[in-house]
């Protein structure tokens, strides 16, 4: 994964529990990189004023048609990188994340 090739596609930043040690209500954004035929999802974890981002890849095994996570080791704790800041400035993402805190 290239942190600065540029973003493909993005998709709709949806509801997503992510669980570790400790279970967390987070929010998912799908999403693909130019000249890459990899997905790979940004999982952004609030908790109060610190956000995590973790970046994950899906992977395909063999004679499965369901893909499965990889962790990329891309883990991000109150700062961003200018991937991430492209997936979160995209217009349709902020109007998305804008109604889901208005809505709260």
């Amino acid at each position: 994964m290239d942190i600065n090739a540029n973003v493909d596609w993005i998709g709709t930043p949806a509801p997503y529990v992510y669980k570790d040690a400790v279970t967390y209500d987070a929010t998912a954004i799908d999403f693909s990189l130019e000249h890459d035929d990899n997905r790979y999802r940004l999982i952004i974890l609030q908790h109060s004023e610190d956000v995590e981002y973790k970046i994950i890849q899906y992977g395909i095994k063999p004679g499965s048609q369901k893909p499965f996570p990889i962790d990329t080791g891309h883990y991000f704790k109150n700062k961003t990188i200018p991937l991430i800041e492209m997936i979160l400035q995209d217009s349709y993402v902020q109007s998305i994340l804008h109604k889901k805190t208005t809505s709260s």
